[in-house]
């Protein structure tokens, strides 16, 4: 996969919240940017790139990583929106 629009989709998701790639890559844990993060960990999983990439290029661990989307989907999931990958039979 080429890493050049994957870190142009990284700063475009930082810059519509507010924030540089610097601190994305930051230790932070502001809510603001933690939600700027989940949303960029969300797009990332949909191009396919694995758990341990996205935290590399985010600057965190693939155990961040995977809490993040077990969070994400829960949020998703208390909005009545469906996670594709846990209810993939339910929408086939």
């Amino acid at each position: 996969m080429n890493l050049i629009p994957i870190r142009e989709l990284i700063e475009s998701i930082a810059f519509r919240h507010g924030f540089t790639m610097e601190a994305i890559r930051g230790p932070s844990r502001r809510q603001e940017l933690v939600f700027a993060r989940w949303e960029i960990i969300q797009e990332l999983t949909k191009t396919g790139l694995t758990r341990t990439k996205i935290g590399e290029l985010i600057n965190r661990d693939s155990s961040t990583i995977s809490n993040s989307i077990r969070r994400i989907n829960e949020k998703n999931e208390s909005k009545g929106i469906l996670n594709y990958r846990k209810h993939r039979s339910v929408l086939s």
